[in-house]
């Protein structure tokens, strides 16, 4: 009896351990990114805000948002927003904007909760959910995350250092929290997540359709009471409806600067590491293809085996090419690791492909890895388009980039256990 409890004993005790050391790097990275921030300087769009703000004197003018284009230059259709902008500025004052950037500091720690929440809720292991959360707060001490990793710190860096970019926080957790309410069967709080969304930035469209693929993913979507569909199809309406009212302008897409490149800027965000490889059709380009081709296609390879392959592919294509840029391969590690070899971005093709691979291949993960990689590109569409390109408006995007991540990286060390664990049983039946 004591035999059985000490390693579920065991087994409580690192689970707990792991989660206090995630949480614990989350608030760290957070805390880090909170010291980003510049000061009391207003830029053109704050001190826009702050005049449009200041013009309304009563909560109760603020009402005005629900028919109204947002207090902003551009006509955005934003008044939940509006009114925690409005609450801000009476609460802190234009002169001590650190205590917003304090309102930052606890939305990025919630939308950091609810992604660990959601990804545990979809894989039913913590462990992924966590390190989703320590993905998306990436590093702070670099501005991007290393090349093996999603880039995310540099996303927040940007909703650290702007206050005016809190929206993204607030449209994010709604989605999350309709997702999680609606896995847990919290009806009520998934349509009041749901209706919060939109209200807060356009994009908190997606909040309704993503929850039901998720729903339908775990064949649930005959769970849903038929009154909240109603409520939640009563709830688009209105606010269509109170879009409209607010005036055509709110639907212009309103590009900024010319629309140049279009195509390019919106495979650069969505793509991860890998297709930035084909801004250059270059030959080491067609031998990385051609090793990671063979490693996932062969057939009766092993996944170590696959992964030799992809390596050696991987370092022939470095050494074509250094040739390829006059480099001299043989140098030393110097050349080796330098950028202008290739070998960095090789090596990053190789490794994130694999590891999409893998979960691809892995039956417990492949439709919730497809189902996260969608969410990712539609949550990208507004550099498709051509909105305004900062930093921030793929902040969802790289959310959902770093849960399709850690769902990879779980499936792949799940297959690795498969593999030394079906190797040793072998060994031990003969």
């Amino acid at each position: 009896m004591s035999d059985t409890v000490r390693p579920n004993r065991l087994r409580s005790w690192s689970n707990s351990v792991v989660a206090i050391v995630g949480i614990a790097y989350v608030v760290y990275c957070t805390m880090c990114l909170a010291t980003a921030y510049t000061g009391s300087e207003l830029d053109g769009d704050q001190k826009e805000l702050i005049k449009n703000l200041n013009a309304v004197p009563t909560i109760w003018g603020t009402m005005r948002w629900w028919t109204n284009h947002w207090v902003g230059a551009f006509h955005y259709w934003r008044p939940l927003t509006c009114h925690i902008y409005w609450i801000e500025l009476h609460l802190f004052t234009a002169h001590h904007t650190l205590y917003w950037n304090m309102v930052t500091f606890v939305s990025e720690l919630l939308v950091q909760f609810l992604l660990a929440l959601v990804v545990k809720q979809l894989t039913g292991r913590w462990f992924v959910g966590l390190l989703a959360a320590v993905l998306f707060a990436g590093i702070p001490s670099l501005n991007v995350s290393p090349f093996f990793l999603p880039n995310a710190s540099s996303t927040s860096i940007v909703e650290f250092t702007r206050w005016k970019d809190q929206p993204d926080f607030w449209t994010t957790a709604a989605t999350l929290g309709t997702i999680a309410a609606a896995l847990s069967g919290r009806w009520g709080v998934a349509t009041i997540c749901a209706a919060a969304a939109p209200a807060f930035k356009e994009n908190g469209w997606v909040a309704i359709p993503f929850t039901l693929a998720l729903l339908g993913i775990r064949g649930s979507l005959g769970t849903i009471p038929r009154r909240y569909l109603v409520v939640n199809a009563a709830i688009i309406a209105a606010w269509i409806a109170l879009r409209i009212i607010t005036g055509t302008d709110v639907f212009d897409i309103q590009p900024v600067g010319h629309n140049i490149n279009w195509l390019a800027r919106y495979c650069g965000i969505v793509n991860g590491p890998f297709f930035g490889l084909w801004n250059n059709l270059d030959l080491h380009l067609a031998v990385c293809s051609a090793a990671i081709a063979v490693s996932i296609l062969a057939p009766r390879l092993s996944l170590v085996s696959r992964l030799i392959v992809a390596l050696v592919g991987s370092t022939v294509a470095a050494a074509v090419a250094a040739r390829e840029m006059g480099g001299d391969f043989a140098a030393g590690l110097e050349t080796l690791i330098d950028i202008r070899s290739g070998l960095q971005f090789v090596t990053t093709a190789t490794w994130w492909i694999v590891l999409m691979a893998v979960a691809l291949i892995d039956k417990e993960t492949r439709i919730l890895a497809i189902t996260l990689a969608v969410f990712r590109l539609i949550c990208a569409c507004t550099v498709a388009i051509g909105l305004a390109v900062g930093t921030h408006t793929v902040f969802m995007s790289n959310l959902f980039y770093c849960a399709l991540y850690a769902v990879a990286l779980d499936a792949m060390w799940r297959a690795v256990k498969r593999h030394f664990g079906d190797k040793s049983l072998g060994i031990a039946s003969r």
